[in-house]
């Protein structure tokens, strides 16, 4: 079972994109490691968060949060 960190690195690998370039698409610090953080499962987006990550990543939100 795909988890939403997983499935968060997934779409960012299959674009190309660093976790640094999808830190700075998405208005966060790219030193920061939240994306890191992310796709580890050890934090959560927030609902705008998501929204951007969604955009940047050219995803759907029930893809990204396996709900269907």
């Amino acid at each position: 079972m795909a988890t939403l960190g997983t499935r968060i690195k997934k779409a960012r690998e299959n674009i190309g994109m660093s976790q640094g370039e999808l830190a700075t698409a998405i208005g966060i610090k790219p030193s920061s490691g939240v994306i890191s953080n992310w796709e580890r499962d050890l934090n959560k987006p927030d609902a705008e968060k998501i929204v951007k990550l969604c955009e940047v990543l050219n995803i759907s939100a029930s893809f990204l949060l396996d709900y269907y």
